[in-house]
C-alpha cells in the first residue's frame, strides 16, 4: 500500500509547478485536438496516419490531468471552512457565465456549419440534445464534467474529512476500475450529469497526490508507467485500426480517457510534472490558459475552413506550425477580451 502523509507533495507557497502542469497540458490539448483530425482523415496504411497516432496517443493525458489538477486544488483541507455559498458564488462567477456563453456561441457556430453543409436546423438534435449531454462543441465535454464536479464539491469534501486516506486510496481504486468497467462495455451517451461521475475517480486522485510521501522510487516508476502506457495505446490502436480496416469508436478504444492505457499514463505524468524542477515556463500565461482552451477551436475551424489542415501536409511539420499557430492566435484574443471588464469573465477572470 502507499504510503501517505499529513503534508502534501508541495507547500502552499510554490505554485510555480501548478503554473507548467496547465500550460504544458493546454498545448497537449490544441496539439491533440489538430493529430486528431489527421488520425480521422488520413489513410489508416499512410505514414501520415502513423506519425498523427504516434502524436496524438503521446498528449492523451492532456483532459484527465486537468481534471487531476481541479481535485488537486479544490479538495485541499485547507479549504474546508469555505462556506458553500462562498464556494458556489466563486465557481459560477468563474466557470458559470463562460460556460453559458461558450455553449451558445458554439451552438451558432454548430448550426452554420450544418448549414454550410445543407443540413436542415432542428431545435431537438441542434440545441437541446448537445445540451443535454454536454457537449455543444467537441470540447465543451471537459467544462460540463467541472461544472458537474463543481457541484459535488461541498458533499466531496465532507465526505474526505470522515475517511482516513487508505480508504480514499482504495476508493479511488475501485471507482478507476468501476469507471473503466462502464467505458468498455456501455456504449451509450447519458445525461451529462450522469456521464460526469465517470471522472470523479480523477478529481479524488487530485486530493491523493497532496498526500503522497515524495520518493524518487516513485518518480522513476511513473516514468516507466508512462512510457508503457504510451508504446501500448499507440501500437494498440494502430493494431485495431487495421484489423478493423477502419478508425472507428473500438479501435480508437485505447484513446479513451477511461482507457487500461490512458489511466495509468494521466496518473503519472501528473506525478512526474510535479516533480520536475521548475521548468523554463512563463507562468504569467498561466491565468491565459481557460480562455485558450475555450476559444482555440474557432480558430482551429478557421484554419479549416481556409484549407489549413493537418491531413493536407506531412504531419511532422503541419501538426506543430498549425499548434502554435493556434496557441498564438488564441492567446492574442484572450488577452483582447480579458482587456475589456465586460467580455473578460468569459475568459473565466
Amino acid at each position: 500500500m502507499m504510503k501517505f502523509k499529513k503534508h502534501g507533495m508541495h507547500t502552499n507557497i510554490d505554485t510555480v509547478w501548478l503554473d507548467n502542469v496547465r500550460i504544458i497540458s493546454i498545448l497537449c490539448v490544441i496539439v491533440l485536438h489538430v493529430s486528431a483530425n489527421v488520425v480521422l482523415e488520413a489513410d489508416i496504411k499512410s505514414n501520415e496516419w502513423m506519425i498523427a497516432n504516434i502524436i496524438d496517443s503521446f498528449v492523451r493525458w492532456a483532459a484527465p490531468v486537468f481534471i487531476i489538477l481541479s481535485g488537486y486544488l479544490l479538495l485541499n483541507p485547507i479549504k474546508n471552512t469555505e462556506s458553500i455559498s462562498t464556494f458556489y458564488g466563486k465557481r459560477i462567477n468563474k466557470i458559470g457565465i463562460a460556460l453559458l456563453f461558450w455553449t451558445f456561441f458554439y451552438l451558432l457556430v454548430q448550426a452554420a456549419k450544418n448549414h454550410i453543409k445543407g443540413i436542415e436546423f432542428n431545435i431537438s438534435n441542434d440545441i437541446l440534445m448537445p445540451i443535454y449531454l454536454g457537449e455543444p462543441y467537441f470540447h465543451l465535454w471537459f467544462m460540463y464534467t467541472i461544472f458537474m464536479l463543481y457541484l459535488l464539491t461541498p458533499l466531496i469534501r465532507i465526505f474526505l474529512n470522515k475517511v482516513n486516506m487508505k480508504a480514499v486510496f482504495v476508493i479511488v481504486i475501485i471507482s478507476f476500475a468501476i469507471a473503466m468497467f462502464f467505458n468498455v462495455s456501455i456504449n451509450e451517451k447519458s445525461f451529462f450529469m450522469i456521464g460526469s461521475l465517470k471522472y470523479l475517480p480523477y478529481f479524488l486522485a487530485g486530493y491523493l497526490f497532496r498526500f503522497i510521501n515524495i520518493q524518487k522510487r516513485y518518480f522513476f516508476i511513473s516514468l516507466i508507467l508512462f512510457v508503457l502506457s504510451y508504446v501500448i495505446t499507440a501500437c494498440a490502436t494502430y493494431l485495431m485500426s487495421i484489423q478493423n480496416g477502419t478508425v472507428s469508436y473500438y479501435s480508437l478504444y485505447f484513446y479513451s480517457y477511461l482507457s487500461i492505457t490512458i489511466v495509468p499514463m494521466s496518473i503519472a505524468i501528473f506525478y512526474i510534472l510535479a516533480h520536475l524542477k521548475p521548468l523554463f515556463i512563463n507562468t504569467g500565461y498561466s491565468s491565459y490558459v481557460f480562455g485558450v482552451y475555450l476559444i482555440h477551436p474557432i480558430i482551429l475551424e478557421i484554419f479549416r475552413f481556409v484549407g489549413l489542415k493537418a491531413e493536407s501536409y506531412p504531419p511532422l511539420l503541419s501538426i506543430p506550425i498549425i499548434t502554435f499557430s493556434i496557441i498564438y492566435l488564441s492567446l492574442y484574443v484572450v488577452v483582447v477580451i480579458q482587456k475589456t471588464t465586460i467580455m473578460k469573465k468569459i475568459t473565466g477572470l
